[in-house]
């Protein structure tokens, strides 16, 4: 992500103090002055789960296996009746 100096300085002045941006960029936080990096909290990612689970505290998805027939949607689930 290009421009990080100036959207970061853009967030403090619109008053947002907790960022999340791209692993990479953790280096382009030298450009930023002090007193600014000391009051905003960042967070570096690597991919967008990462991003859900600190906006939404998604965690990582678990694989699903559809050959379990509680796993299939209900159209395709064969009812047996006694």
């Amino acid at each position: 992500v290009g421009g990080i100096k100036e959207k970061l300085l853009a967030a403090h002045r619109a008053g947002i103090f907790e960022i999340i941006m791209p692993e990479e960029n953790e280096r382009d936080l030298k450009e930023i002055p002090e007193e600014i990096k000391n009051i905003m909290e960042f967070h570096f990612v690597q991919r967008m789960d990462n991003v859900l689970n600190i906006m939404f505290g998604i965690g990582e998805p678990k694989p699903v296996s559809l050959s379990s027939p509680k796993n299939r949607p209900a159209s395709e689930r064969k009812h047996k009746r006694n």
